[in-house]
């Protein structure tokens, strides 16, 4: 069968791996959302260098060379008291390591280092010239400083590779493109704002992109030109007493709508995979400029507690979902989970057909606007506590309506039809002011896509895969973050007797005498942990094996986790649309081992 074929050629390719040399200062391997690219060490230069703990006052720290850190630290614990640090100097062409890993920042500190930093300035003025950076096991805790950068790819503050960065009362401003104030890239960390002052004016420059977990206390930010906040694959930001204000007044690489809020998944292996989160409480979200909320091929779940929402653009949505320009057409729409938590909230809310929605209303929420007006939505599901209420503004369709309370639902002489999406089942219109929270009929199981005897909907997916980059240059990114190829995504379990392996430790299906070497006899045949040891250059790997009916089983998804980095690596995804899982040779796969055994 061509798809063994293809794993014996994988398991041949590993005998014959050669290790990669490492450089000066070796960088740990990424956190999940982004291998390393291509595996290679990262060499660190700093005009002025800290390797141990240290207070220093008034120092200047300045570097014009590219590839050079004007202040780095790579070890001890260290107090920076009003320093002016400065950092010119662009590099002759593009690399990861200046988004990935930091050699081009201005401040910068790895390898384990702390950086307390109180007051001074960081300012740069050269491409992917990040200002404040923090790498790996490195951590810098910063407070009443003011940051500037004003070239392209050049963020404010910014942390990747599982780094820790807190800001406190900063004032930061970045004028160039693809440069969020507030930045994670690949690997992700740890961002937590406090207070200070946060504004872009380039195009593609969010204030706050997220690779990472972001939270924001009581700070003002503001885009001139972006998105206010863009979180990408299983991350999240969280603004608490916050006031966001985004004007998206110009469209960046693949992105063709305008929104202040937007999450999704690139596809380029920057983010991990599973939904995204946005929160807001006690906080402002103003979007001047067409929708508030945007999701695409992604899970997402957005949750809104006692907060202002605005939207200033009549024409533009409270919550938009829809396939877009990332993923695997057809499988790429949004599936969301929007929660008003003593929350009022107006506006529209639009789902195409390959999209989802649970609204949940609870704590005295309050929503008026028009729910998939144009009745297309794959599925829509409301929950509505006793206290909370909708006012319709439109004709409104949704699949199944949890209405716990009398008079929940105002219809201002709209129709809220429920039972309709999930194949286009039956339709029963809802019809009088109290909404009646009716439920759809029950439907005989598998019959128009819809469960039978008054069951909920089936559970919605996680997220939607795609196809991996063509190995050249990634995807653009709404802000225009860097990004390798390969979507890191973990195909899903396949069941049994689809693509000729069992999935996941299932059992194999039977087959007729004479197929694939398994019996006919209707007999599940034994699965054992598989004793048998696995090699690379002579070096013992472990993972997860099985002995199925006495043939070895590895898991795909761990070859390529012992590949991966290698000039032998390929990637592993699942193409949902084709029903195929989909090998590419020489791009990298950005998942881990098995651990179940």
């Amino acid at each position: 069968m061509k798809f063994n074929k293809t794993l014996r050629a994988v398991l041949s390719a590993a005998l014959s791996l050669s290790v990669l040399a490492s450089a000066a200062l070796a960088a740990p391997p990424d956190k999940p959302g982004g291998g390393n690219s291509g595996g290679a060490s990262v060499t660190y230069d700093g005009a002025t260098t800290i390797t141990e703990s240290t207070t220093q006052t008034g120092q200047i720290y300045t570097s014009t060379t590219a590839n050079q850190n004007a202040l780095l630290a790579t070890g001890g614990t260290s107090a920076i008291t009003n320093p002016t640090v400065t950092k010119s100097g662009s590099p002759s062409g593009r690399s990861d390591d200046y988004d990935f890993y930091g050699t081009n920042a201005a401040v910068l500190a790895t390898n384990g280092a702390t950086l307390n930093i109180t007051g001074g300035s960081v300012t740069t003025d050269g491409s992917y010239a990040n200002a404040v950076y923090a790498y790996g096991t490195g951590t810098i805790n910063i407070s009443g400083a003011t940051v500037r950068t004003s070239s392209n790819n050049s963020g404010g503050v910014m942390v990747t590779g599982g780094g820790t960065l807190n800001a406190n009362d900063l004032t930061v401003t970045t004028s160039g493109n693809s440069a969020a104030a507030i930045r994670s890239d690949r690997g992700g960390g740890t961002l937590n704002v406090t207070g200070g002052k946060y504004t872009t004016s380039g195009t593609g420059s969010p204030v706050i992109y997220s690779t990472a977990d972001i939270t924001v206390t009581g700070a003002e930010l503001t885009a001139t030109a972006s998105e206010g906040v863009v979180v990408e694959g299983g991350n999240s930001v969280t603004l608490t007493g916050t006031t966001m204000t985004a004007d998206n007044t110009k469209t960046n690489g693949k992105s063709t709508t305008y929104k202040g809020v937007f999450l999704y998944q690139s596809m380029s292996g920057d983010a991990s995979n599973g939904g995204g989160s946005f929160t807001a409480t006690d906080s402002t979200v103003v979007n001047n400029n067409g929708d508030v909320f945007f999701v695409t091929n992604n899970a997402a779940s957005i949750t809104l507690q006692n907060s202002t929402i605005v939207n200033n653009d009549a024409s533009g949505a409270l919550l938009r979902a829809q396939a877009g320009a990332w993923g695997t057409s057809g499988s790429n729409g949004g599936h969301v989970t929007l929660t008003l938590d003593n929350q009022t909230v107006s506006g529209d809310i639009y789902i195409d057909d390959i999209s989802t929605l649970t609204l949940v209303l609870k704590n005295d929420s309050h929503f008026t606007g028009t729910i998939n007006g144009g009745n297309t939505a794959k599925s829509i599901v409301v929950e509505l506590s006793a206290d909370s209420t909708i006012a319709l503004t439109g004709d409104s369709y949704v699949y199944s309506l949890d209405n716990a309370g009398s008079g929940n639902v105002v219809t201002n002489g709209y129709a809220l039809t429920t039972g309709a999406g999930q194949g286009s089942g039956a339709a029963v219109n809802a019809g009088s002011e109290s909404g009646s929270g009716q439920q759809p009929p029950a439907m005989p199981d598998g019959e128009g896509g819809m469960p039978g005897n008054g069951q909920q909907p089936p559970d919605k997916p996680d997220g939607e895969s795609g196809m991996p980059g063509n190995g050249q240059q990634p995807p653009d990114k709404p802000d225009g973050e860097g990004g390798m190829p390969g979507d890191g995504q973990q195909p899903p379990a396949m069941p049994d007797g689809e693509g000729g392996m069992p999935g996941d430790g299932q059992q194999p299906p039977d087959k007729p005498d004479g197929e694939g070497g398994m019996p006919g006899d209707n007999t599940q045949p034994s699965v054992v942990l598989s004793p048998q040891k696995l090699t690379v250059n002579g070096a013992e790997q472990k993972c997860e094996a099985y002995n199925i009916g006495g043939t070895n089983f590895f898991k795909l998804r761990d070859l390529a986790v012992l590949l991966s980095g290698t000039g032998s690596q390929f990637n592993v995804t699942y193409d949902a649309a084709r029903n195929t899982v989909v090998i590419t040779t020489g791009e990298a796969y950005d998942g881990a081992l098995g651990t179940d055994f």
